[in-house]
């Protein structure tokens, strides 16, 4: 199953679709495909699209939507265009109420070859049903979706690059060896995914060592690592990584990773122009890829050493077996774009689950571990200790201060006798037992008065003292429930006191700490178990200091960015800024939008200057480049205008160089260069134009062609035959001036939507023979000047005209038919639908058709018309084909 979120154009088309069939559906933007149905996921009833059996019904279904497993449509216009064949599919069928398609089964099939011919899947769309076949075998249309978004995800290498662009301003920059410790936190695929800088720079969670902001990474694809120059030789870069904020790279010493912490450097400092050009150099010789190889000397790459890839879900598979040291390398590789993007995607999480369980399970032993060590020193401390709980009793009673401070009075509080400490282990945590009402006066007030001792030095003890204490109180069995409860009441009343005194020392140390610092302690107050009024009183002076603290750090930050206007600058601060909800940004915004303009020109102007603008293909990547990198429109539509000018002016003379004169050309020179613009690229406008033109002209010819073809081969036969109720002659001239009537038409389209649907651009019929039973053309013959079309009761053929060897008749009581015997000797039976007697006729009339049609393209050229002696004399107006005589 494929789950696919809707874009905004897909979401307007399908809408309306929905609104224009009236169903019932309250569709939620996503798409749901399952082996050959498409179906759109509504919140109660859905709309269902089968490829197999043309129908398109609502019915109700409950599909969970798994963010994490959705594909998006954005900017993937492949799979956009695979989605959008339904609309052609099943408006043609007709089972889309108000949707109709004007083009036919064939022109159909043309688009759709065209379309899925990026994702390798050849179409087999007819009357019946609509098919998908990749390498000769046949799938489903969930694999043909899978295909788009393979294909959508395979970025084109690009050419390398010139020797003068590689070397240009940077070729002696050395890059130093350095150690450094790159902490990381933890990121989603899809944060890492959005959060792009630059060129081909995404998110990482390693956090750079300098200012503790995200680093930014470039991989580069394999076999086409960066080379660059450090202390230790050349080196070929897989990877690299870089802090805008700092204007520094770094990347891993070779068969290192990054967060090992052994690294080159390549620090910009305060040189900007510097770093933001070479971080463009870097981008664009980068790519959204994975490349399984470490950075590695450039000498070893002469020595053809490789780095064997180990694919991500062979790791899955034997998961708990993988070593922990293992699993912290897998991690780092993830992180560090080792494994391919699709892969990570799938099974990061998984890892992430699996590392964090057993991180879960070593805390969990070494909690147990700690305790155990605790119970151990406990008793054996017990043991040495020289007085006993009398003697403690009577020193508390005294007010021995000084015993309550140190470790010996936290002992006393902790330690019980043997008896009672051994009967609370084998006790239910967290359980109060029952009081104990048999127990002896003297005992009773031995121990009030021991907790008594306790309770009247509470100021004096720790908060972990207190906690000990409570516990014991919790627990204690011999004490009267209301004296209990008073010892307890005076531990909470205790314990609130020392709440409030951490909060009043927490809110007092603000008054010299930073804007986040200060946030973090009101977050902290205002989740604090204090009444209202005494957290109105703490925080209403924070939120003061911090709007102040807040303005005071914008200015700073805005006033650092005058210093160091660049575009990357302007990006990494407005994220800072972002941080400061409390502050109001009014009154910057000019100086901001001031800056920022600065800062967009001059990075335009960078872009501009660096770039290839050779080909057209440059051109292009240049303004899509600049569509995307969210300039002012006021800014960047001079350079959009000059770009597309430029490039409709290449389209222009490449247009004139394929069709010179359209209305002038030849059928099989207009046909080549139909082609030749379908599949180049070239502006939509001048394209859909250009196509326009020779789609007129070869209509025109074919047709004119067509109609004579059908005038030379009736003429030729017999009344019997030619009357035929089932030999229908395809009326070309009426067809193109949309006279044809339906009964006309009926047998003939059919036959072409079922088994002809495979015709070529512009191959016209000249007859079509039924032969099914019903007389609907779902069975028979279809003949083209090019090729003769057949349906059996299980599967369609098509023989080229030029692969005809012999044609002849069988009129024996067995096997009796018409006959073709192909260039290779294959023999093939031919439906007919005449009686037996008029067989061996309907043989010779056919030979003699396709042999003219054989000798047609060359008996009207200019070499053939100039020969002395001719096999064939064919009249170039009207095609008749004279034989015999002094012609």
């Amino acid at each position: 199953m494929i789950i696919l979120k809707a874009n905004a154009e897909l979401k307007l088309v399908f809408q309306r679709l929905i609104q224009t069939m009236k169903v019932p559906v309250e569709w939620n933007g996503y798409f749901v495909v399952v082996g050959d149905y498409l179906i759109l996921n509504g919140r109660v009833r859905s709309l269902f699209f089968n490829f197999e059996n043309r129908k398109v019904v609502t019915n109700l279904i409950d599909i969970t939507i798994d963010e994490e497993m959705v594909e998006t449509t954005e900017n993937r216009t492949k799979l956009q265009n695979v989605l959008n064949l339904a609309l052609y599919a099943f408006g043609k069928w007709g089972s889309i109420q108000g949707l109709k398609v004007e083009k036919d089964y064939a022109q159909l099939n043309v688009l759709f070859v065209s379309v899925l011919k990026e994702c390798s899947v050849e179409p087999g769309y007819t009357k019946e049903n609509f098919r998908f076949y990749k390498d000769g075998i046949r799938i489903n249309y969930e694999d043909v979706i899978g295909a788009a978004i393979a294909a959508e995800e395979k970025q084109p290498e690009e050419e390398p690059e010139g020797e003068e662009e590689i070397q240009g301003l940077w070729h002696k920059l050395v890059w130093k060896k350095q150690t450094a410790a790159f902490r990381k936190t933890e990121t989603t695929f899809e944060q890492r995914q959005k959060n792009r800088m630059g060129n081909n720079f995404y998110m990482v969670g390693y956090l750079c060592p300098k200012c503790k902001k995200h680093l930014h990474m470039v991989v580069f694809p394999t076999n086409k690592e960066f080379r660059i120059e450090t202390e230790e030789g050349g080196v070929l870069l897989a990877r690299a990584y870089t802090c805008g904020r700092c204007n520094c790279f770094y990347t891993p010493r070779p068969d290192k990773l990054l967060v090992e912490g052994d690294i080159y450097t390549m620090d910009f400092m305060t040189d900007i122009r510097a770093y933001e050009d070479y971080m463009e150099l870097l981008g664009e010789n980068g790519d959204r890829v994975s490349n399984y190889s470490f950075n590695r000397f450039a000498a070893e790459k002469r020595r053809g050493r490789k780095q064997k890839a180990e694919a991500l879900e062979e790791i899955c598979n034997n998961l708990e077996e993988v070593p922990e040291e293992k699993l912290e390398e897998v991690l780092a590789k993830i992180e560090e774009g080792f494994y391919p993007i699709k892969s990570v995607k799938k099974l990061e999480q998984i890892i992430v689950a699996e590392h964090k369980n057993r991180k879960r399970i070593r805390e969990e032993e070494s909690n147990i571990a700690q305790s155990k060590l605790e119970r151990e020193k406990r008793k054996s401390d017990k043991t040495s200790q020289s007085k006993n709980v009398e003697e403690e009793l009577k020193e508390a009673q005294k007010g021995d201060i000084s015993r309550t401070e140190n470790t010996s009075e936290q002992e006393s509080i902790e330690v019980t006798d043997e008896k009672k400490a051994a009967k609370t282990e084998k006790e239910p945590k967290n359980e109060v037992s029952d009081w104990q009402s048999d127990v002896p006066k003297e005992k009773r007030d031995a121990v009030k008065k021991r907790y008594e001792a306790k309770i009247n030095v509470l100021e004096k003890l720790s908060e972990r003292q207190i906690k000990e204490l409570k516990k014991q109180l919790e627990k204690e069995t011999i004490l009267e429930p209301q004296d209990r409860g008073h010892f307890l009441e005076k531990i909470k009343s205790r314990e609130e006191q020392l709440n409030k005194e951490y909060y009043h020392k927490l809110a007092a140390g603000c008054k010299q700490q930073n804007y986040a610092r200060i946030n973090k302690v009101i977050e902290e107050i205002e989740r604090a178990k204090l009444l209202p009024e005494e957290k109105t009183a703490l925080l209403q002076p924070l939120q003061e200091r911090k709007r102040q603290q807040g303005d005071t750090e914008v200015r700073q930050i805005i006033e650092r960015l005058k210093k160091n206007p660049g575009m990357q600058q302007y990006r990494v601060v407005s994220e800072q800024l972002k941080e400061y909800s409390d502050v109001d940004m009014t009154v910057h915004e000019p100086v901001l939008e001031e800056i920022r303009a600065k800062a967009e020109e001059r990075e335009l102007t960078s872009m501009i200057r660096h770039a290839r603008t050779n080909t057209r293909a440059d051109l292009f990547d240049l303004l899509e480049r600049l569509k995307k990198q969210g300039f002012s429109d006021r800014l960047v539509r001079p350079y959009l205008e000059k770009v597309e000018n430029k490039i409709r002016q290449m389209d222009e003379e490449e247009l004139e160089k394929i069709c010179p004169n359209p209305m002038q050309m030849q059928a099989e020179e207009a046909i080549e260069a139909y082609k030749k613009i379908e599949e180049g690229a070239f502006l939509p406008e001048l394209k859909m134009h250009a196509l326009e033109m020779l789609n007129k002209r070869l209509v025109k010819i074919k047709t004119d062609e067509c109609e004579l073809l059908v005038s030379k081969f009736k003429e030729s036969l017999p009344e019997k035959i030619r009357s035929n109720e089932r030999y229908h002659f395809y009326p070309a001239r009426k067809v193109m001036m949309q006279e044809a009537a339906p009964e006309e038409m009926g047998v003939i389209e059919y036959a072409l939507d079922t088994y002809g649907t495979t015709r070529g651009l512009f191959e016209y019929p000249i007859l079509v023979i039924d032969t099914s039973r019903n007389q609907s053309g779902k069975e028979g013959m279809i003949l083209t000047p090019e090729n003769l079309y057949y349906n059996s009761l299980l599967s369609a053929y098509v023989i080229s005209v030029w692969d005809i060897r012999k044609v002849w008749a069988q009129t024996g009581l067995l096997n009796s038919g018409i006959y073709i015997e192909r260039v290779d000797g294959t023999k093939i039976k031919l439906p007919y639908a005449l009686e037996r007697s008029d067989l061996k006729s309907w043989a010779d009339y056919l030979k003699d058709f396709i042999q003219y049609l054989q000798e047609r393209p060359d008996s009207r050229t200019l070499p053939y018309l100039a020969r002395e002696k001719h096999e064939t004399i064919c009249c170039f107006r009207c095609g008749y084909m004279y034989r015999e005589g002094n012609v």
